[in-house]
């Protein structure tokens, strides 16, 4: 794999170069192994130089994880306990398999980005060869039209064969009340699920855009809930 780590890049326009892959072989090669139910955990014991941003495809779309450890020393407490820790868990937690995941949503929201390790099979369903209870996902709602009850409902399906072969469906339903009261919702806010998408969503950025563009995004979007809380 070639060394494309340059420093002069660093704190340029050019900078979120680094975060893309080097090319689509990986991604191509994840593509396939989603399709045929395989899910790829990738565990990199880094030397002075890996390219993640090229490796992580091979989780990314196979709804895998990425376990980084730089400057990995086995005779290092402190790096032997957190592998061990890590490795561990994940082996031993309980996993979903040939999972499908789609979410719906009252009638006047519109589903439009999706953050996460999965592969997206059409418009609205996530491909994920294996799932397990650390793995997250965040979507972001748009409001197309106003809504005319006083609840708004979503509901999140989950189809997967366990680990001892029974093929089972998850649903997940979740009904929130309407309201036009801003006070109400900053209120009722589930501050751990916003941060974690505003920090997906500048993650996305960052590699599309440059880095401060990101950190400029998520800055004005803070800002601005706070400004209008304070209103």
């Amino acid at each position: 794999m070639t060394k494309r780590e340059d420093t002069a890049l660093l704190g340029t326009p050019k900078e979120n170069e680094l975060l893309q892959p080097a090319n689509n072989f990986y991604k191509a090669y994840a593509v396939e192994c989603s399709r045929c139910q395989v899910g790829v955990d990738v565990c990199l014991f880094s030397g002075p130089y890996t390219d993640v941003a090229t490796l992580d495809a091979l989780p990314h779309f196979t709804g895998g994880s990425l376990f980084y450890y730089p400057g990995f020393t086995s005779n290092r407490p402190e790096d032997a306990f957190k592998f061990q820790t890590e490795f561990s868990r994940h082996l031993s937690h309980p996993f979903g398999l040939e999972a499908v995941l789609r979410v719906r949503a009252t009638r006047g929201l519109r589903l439009t980005s999706y953050y996460g390790n999965f592969f997206v099979r059409s418009t609205d369903l996530l491909a994920l060869p294996n799932v397990n209870p650390d793995n997250a996902y965040a979507v972001q709602v748009a409001i197309d039209e106003p809504l005319t009850s006083n609840i708004a409902c979503f509901q999140t399906a989950l189809l997967y064969t366990t680990s001892y072969g029974e093929r089972r469906i998850r649903v997940l339903t979740l009904a929130i009340p309407v309201t036009s009261e801003i006070g109400s919702i900053f209120r009722g806010v589930n501050t751990p699920a916003l941060s974690s998408l505003l920090s997906k969503m500048a993650a996305e950025r960052a590699v599309t855009a440059k880095l401060d563009d990101a950190r400029d995004a998520i800055s004005n979007k803070v800002i601005e809930i706070l400004s209008v809380f304070r209103r």
